[in-house]
């Protein structure tokens, strides 16, 4: 007959929650690279992002719908190119922009780059983990399947309602999905933790440089 293959131990669930988050900011600490995609309501519209590459945002891409307005940036080598549709660009007062720079990549001046370069997977999910501090946490870790896959669930002190997040059960703990106020439907799933490949700038034919304009 033949042997049967060995069996991967099981990983057991920390004893608190705390612990478990102390684990999950460690290993965020330390991944590179990931997708985010985030949804639920902003002062009572509804809004979706997506974001992915680097952690830090240095190499990335982000996806934003809020309103019926969308915008998209890339960001390769300190540069950000964004595109965006005529709703994004009437919503920020610039409406001229948007018949100039038409559906081209506008590479964006320095000054106008900062609010992008901080707006990270990083910055979201540290903003996450550091309002889990141990008077807001359930103290126990839940066991549970998500998509298949065991996780480890920490819940708010106030209940699955208020925020829970859900962690990868595979030994890395890595967020998998983290999810706000019900009344807010706030989701944010995480996946291609250390796999997503690297942006390219969009070709110069398609890039309008607005420091030159």
């Amino acid at each position: 007959t033949t042997p049967a293959a060995p069996s991967t131990p099981a990983i057991a669930a920390p004893a608190t929650a705390t612990e478990l988050v102390s684990k999950v900011k460690t290993a965020v600490a330390a991944a590179k690279s990931a997708t985010a995609k985030a949804s639920g309501m902003n002062n009572g519209k509804t809004f979706s992002m997506d974001m992915s590459g680097t952690l830090d945002a240095k190499n990335s891409t982000l996806k934003m719908t809020q309103d019926g307005a969308s915008v998209q940036t890339k960001v390769v080598d300190g540069a950000v190119y964004l595109k965006a549709d005529k709703a994004f660009w009437d919503s920020q007062g610039q409406s001229a922009a948007a018949a100039v720079i038409g559906d081209k990549w506008a590479k964006l001046p320095a000054a106008q780059s900062d609010d992008f370069l901080k707006t990270s997977i990083s910055s979201v999910l540290n903003q996450m983990l550091s309002a889990m501090t141990e008077d807001k946490l359930a103290a126990s870790v839940e066991s549970a399947e998500l998509d298949g896959k065991k996780v480890f669930v920490v819940t708010h002190a106030k209940g699955k309602d208020e925020a829970q997040m859900f962690v990868a059960a595979d030994g890395t703990w890595l967020p998998v999905k983290v999810t706000g106020k019900a009344s807010e439907t706030a989701v944010v799933t995480l996946t291609e933790w250390n796999s997503v490949a690297p942006v390219v700038a969009p070709p110069a034919d398609q890039v309008l440089d607005m420091s030159t304009m």
